[in-house]
């Protein structure tokens, strides 16, 4: 989680977006040619346009280029030729309808996100959908 964000919660990570905001400052001063704030949580809940409306800003005003993980997931699915598909998070709650909403205003009909499962137990779930442990 970016800068000692733990629970998860949209207040949590809009905040946040004042450390990246920083940093970004920093290193566009000693030189950096690219700069990835990277993160997702963060800037996704600004929303597909919000995202893209700060990242604009930042790249005018600094003269850097810039790229996040929600664009960069966005062309890739384009590229997949994706329309539906399911996201997985160890995150629940209204994150998850946050995260959904910002796929389909971003073109895609996403699904549930809200996989209840515990972060330490993600990596047991098969590609078909079906967990093997006792928890599900």
């Amino acid at each position: 989680m970016p800068f000692g964000s733990w629970r998860g919660t949209q207040d949590e990570f809009k905040l946040a977006l004042g450390h990246y905001g920083r940093m970004v400052i920093q290193l566009t001063e000693i030189g950096i040619d690219v700069i990835n704030p990277s993160g997702a949580p963060p800037f996704i809940v600004l929303g597909y346009e919000g995202e893209a409306a700060l990242i604009k800003e930042w790249r005018e005003r600094y003269g850097k280029p810039m790229c996040t993980l929600g664009p960069t997931h966005v062309d890739a699915l384009h590229v997949l030729c994706t329309q539906r598909f399911a996201d997985f998070s160890n995150f629940s709650g209204e994150i998850n309808k946050i995260y959904a909403h910002y796929f389909e205003d971003a073109g895609f009909n996403a699904l549930e996100q809200d996989c209840r499962v515990p972060i330490v137990h993600a990596g047991s779930l098969s590609m078909l959908g079906h967990s093997t442990t006792p928890w599900s």
